[in-house]
């Protein structure tokens, strides 16, 4: 109907509702992943969350450590590492610097070839060790070079040639000027004329021919002094008066040396009578013991000597006629407890020789010595003489050990009584002592404390490198270990000689 005149329009009419129009749903895509780090491999963890000990056991890690431990060890010290398959065999890792103040007993053998050409091996009292890792001495440190030098005669450097003039830098012999008279020839210094005894030896002297002139370098005082002395052509050791004609095979006297009833018991001990020996193998050891017998000293300047050996036969042809080796028969040496020869069983066969050998039983002390040790008979009556008379043995080494002081092998000193002692109770040690695992010093120290037999402490005796360190210059020790050549053994003889 049409709207009257005058009137509002209604109002419009709302449009029907129609719902939105929806978006098409996107195509669907996963969420990104956030990137996964790369891979590294951890060190294997040690057990209990604790750390390996790297340091322990290193000389044994490739047959004794885990494949964890190695594995640890190797990634986080870089020792212990499996060596890839090359050509060139790789030395193996010590740790030269791991118990160096110790390294003399606590290293193996292997351990101070290697280290001693990297770091100087020094022994206590602030010397070096001459017979370690000879092979590459030239490698050694100038110190150590120049103490062995000097007072083994060995590692010495050949001084510098000195490159020859050539013809042109030659200096022409200035020829006088005829004017110039002629230089009279400077006289040549005359020796002092000889005195009266040292002619010939005087009335009652020993009559061991003089030393010629300018051959012994000997005290000066000793020609014009109550008494004189000898020059052991052997050594070129000079041996006073006081200490009694020396064990050398060739030796002359400088002034007056009279035999009278007051001089022959010019030191303590003189007289004491030792019985000496050794056990030596084919090589560098019967080598050492034909020079001792050659030159008449070493052990063949004890009143009785003996060198045992694995066979029958002559050692030397001496001044006192051919000297012949007492058999032993041989038995298997295993390791001992401490890492050093099981030689227990060796030495009781050995013992047993010196039984049936009988000459133990004319000397006051029975004295075996290792081959490669060098021993002064005087000194070591000097040393013994005061327990000739007990039931005892001596011990040689103080320095801390569990097992406290021992009687080292190099020098085995045993009186009288006390050998007569083992002897009938051999058999008891043999079943009644464990000595299976132990070294033969060790077994016959036990044996003769297991017996019954007393001991004495003499650790001024020996100078000795597995002990406490070895001097040859010392002039107080009668023995001195170790020398394992016939030149190393001769040097430090004449060293110990001079030093009287």
């Amino acid at each position: 109907e049409a709207a009257a005149p005058g009137a509002k329009p209604p109002p419009p009419k709302p449009a029907p509702w129609k719902p939105a129009p929806k978006a098409a749903p996107a195509p669907w895509k996963p969420a990104p992943k956030p990137a996964a780090p790369a891979w590294k491999p951890q060190p294997p963890q040690p057990p209990h969350g604790g750390a390996f000990n790297c340091d322990n056991g290193i000389d044994k890690w490739d047959s004794e450590w885990s494949d964890q431990k190695k594995a640890f060890c190797c990634n986080t010290r870089h020792i212990g590492c499996e060596a890839k398959a090359s050509k060139i065999q790789q030395p193996p890792p010590f740790q030269c610097f791991v118990k160096r103040d110790k390294w003399m007993f606590s290293w193996t053998d292997a351990k101070k070839a290697r280290c001693c050409s990297i770091v100087e091996c020094k022994v206590p009292g602030g010397h070096y060790r001459c017979n370690v890792d000879y092979a590459n001495w030239r490698s050694w440190t100038p110190p150590h070079k120049g103490f062995c030098c000097d007072t083994q005669k060995v590692a010495c450097e050949a001084p510098a040639p000195q490159p020859a003039a050539k013809p042109w830098q030659r200096q022409p012999a200035l020829k006088p000027k005829p004017w110039q008279p002629k230089p009279k020839p400077t006289p040549w210094p005359q020796e002092p004329l000889p005195k009266p005894w040292q002619q010939e030896p005087s009335e009652g002297d020993t009559g061991v021919p003089q030393c010629q002139r300018g051959e012994a370098p000997c005290p000066a005082q000793w020609l014009t002094a109550p008494f004189g002395g000898w020059f052991c052509r052997d050594t070129h050791g000079c041996v006073p008066f006081k200490a009694g004609q020396p064990s050398c095979g060739d030796f002359c006297s400088i002034g007056h040396t009279p035999v009278t009833t007051t001089t022959t018991s010019t030191y303590p001990g003189m007289g004491t009578r030792l019985f000496c020996w050794s056990l030596c193998r084919v090589g560098y050891e019967m080598d050492i013991a034909r020079f001792q017998a050659q030159k008449g000293i070493g052990i063949f300047g004890c009143d009785e000597s003996a060198v045992l050996g694995f066979g029958h036969g002559q050692l030397a042809v001496t001044p006192r006629g051919p000297v012949a080796t007492v058999f032993v028969p041989s038995v298997p040496v295993g390791r001992s407890k401490d890492g050093t020869a099981g030689n227990s069983l060796q030495f009781m066969k050995a013992w047993d020789a010196i039984k049936a050998d009988g000459r133990w039983n004319r000397a006051d002390w029975t004295v075996k010595v290792d081959p490669d040790a060098v021993i002064l008979a005087d000194r070591m009556r000097i040393h013994l003489h005061q327990w000739t008379h007990g039931n005892v043995y001596v011990r040689n080494c103080d320095k801390p050990m569990a097992e406290g002081t021992m009687m080292f092998g190099a020098l085995e000193a045993v009186t009288k009584t006390a050998m007569g002692t083992y002897f009938a109770n051999a058999a008891r040690c043999e079943h009644e002592v464990p000595w299976q695992q132990w070294g033969e010093d060790l077994f016959m120290m036990r044996c003769l404390d297991h017996i019954g037999v007393g001991n004495v402490g003499d650790f001024g005796i020996i100078q000795d490198g597995v002990c406490k360190g070895v001097w040859c210059g010392s002039n107080s020790a009668a023995a001195f270990h170790p020398m394992k050549s016939v030149g190393a053994w001769q040097n430090c003889w004449n060293q110990a000689v001079k030093a009287r």
